[in-house]
């Protein structure tokens, strides 16, 4: 995968062996060792973010609807639907891809009778207004709920330089070449 996640966690208290990377291995330890009963880990908590990684195991999740945060899944393994929205969107998301889910969003995801494992990165409003930034999306910089590997994949081919991802008022993304 040539989406890289660079994890910053030095001295966290919360897992002591990551200190500014956690390495794809490293990630998928941690992730195998997550069950039904276990089903997510937190790797990083700060006032503004935190790193959390995820499980759904052979059933649908509950519906979930966080008032406080921006989520950004970074799905590692498996398939599912994502189902959220007012009207409902139900979208198929696999290994690679990136998911969107704004703050108030209710939704739930459904990895049928498999596994899906991902990385949260949960984004709390800091009051800050960030301007847009340019570049291959428009000026808005609204990330559709769901960014394809395929896509994410085409971006890296074509640019030799950082593009935008997604602008929000409390965070930026970015493809980093």
């Amino acid at each position: 995968m040539r989406l890289l996640m660079i994890l910053l966690l030095s001295g966290s208290a919360l897992l002591a062996e990551i200190r500014d990377v956690a390495k794809s291995a490293e990630i998928d330890a941690m992730l195998s060792r997550l069950t039904r009963n276990r089903p997510d880990q937190a790797l990083h908590e700060m006032p503004n973010y935190a790193l959390w990684l995820k499980v759904h195991d052979g059933r649908p999740g509950p519906y979930e609807n966080h008032p406080d945060a921006d989520d950004i899944l970074v799905i590692r393994r498996g398939t599912a639907s994502i189902t959220m929205g007012k009207p409902a969107r139900r979208h198929e998301i696999a290994s690679g891809d990136v998911v969107r889910i704004p703050r108030n969003t209710p939704h739930q995801i459904d990895p049928g009778s498999g596994r899906l494992e991902y990385v949260v990165l949960r984004i709390f409003p800091t009051g800050e207004d960030l301007p847009p930034r340019a570049g291959i999306r428009p000026a808005t910089g609204k990330l559709e709920d769901v960014l394809k590997k395929s896509e994410i994949d085409e971006t890296f081919a074509k640019f030799t330089s950082n593009q935008p991802i997604h602008t929000a008022k409390n965070f930026t993304m970015n493809y980093v070449i």
